[in-house]
């Protein structure tokens, strides 16, 4: 059973990385055209380039975190600083995936906007995910096993 929440999560976190990278390096990276929201919500947030960048790698950062709860996956904080630097290397390396596109360019303020959400989602989720590390109740301890009765 553990092999397929692993295997189900693995395949969601290939999605959502599918779908960024999809509306990361379109020629026209705009949200209402896809039709997934109301027009008038689209449009507020097509307006708000910056906002996108914070809300998609927030976003994104909390599902990976959660993909890897749900696919039994032990993050520990050093797992979790190293997830949030490769997010941030992600976000450089598809800002700069734009720069044989036409129509679109690399832009500094996108990257920086990018690692601001990432941060923002390392700042939330952090001290959470550490005091229910404290929460959880430590293992049983073993239990040594009983001493065979040899009848000679």
């Amino acid at each position: 059973m553990r092999r397929v929440r692993q295997g189900a999560a693995l395949l969601a976190a290939i999605a959502a990385l599918g779908v960024i990278l999809f509306l990361g390096l379109m020629p026209r990276p705009e949200i209402r055209p896809l039709g997934l929201l109301p027009n008038h919500l689209a449009r507020y947030i097509d307006s708000q380039y910056t906002g996108r960048h914070v809300a998609g790698f927030l976003a994104f950062h909390l599902a990976l975190l959660a993909l890897g709860r749900l696919g039994g996956m032990a993050l520990g904080a050093t797992r979790r600083a190293r997830l949030a630097g490769g997010l941030a290397l992600f976000a450089v390396a598809l800002e700069l995936g734009q720069l044989p596109l036409p129509h679109r360019s690399v832009d500094f303020s996108d990257i920086l906007a990018s690692w601001a959400g990432i941060a923002l989602a390392f700042v939330l989720t952090e001290p959470l995910l550490r005091g229910l590390a404290r929460l959880r109740p430590p293992p049983p301890a073993p239990v040594p096993p009983a001493p065979a009765d040899h009848a000679a």
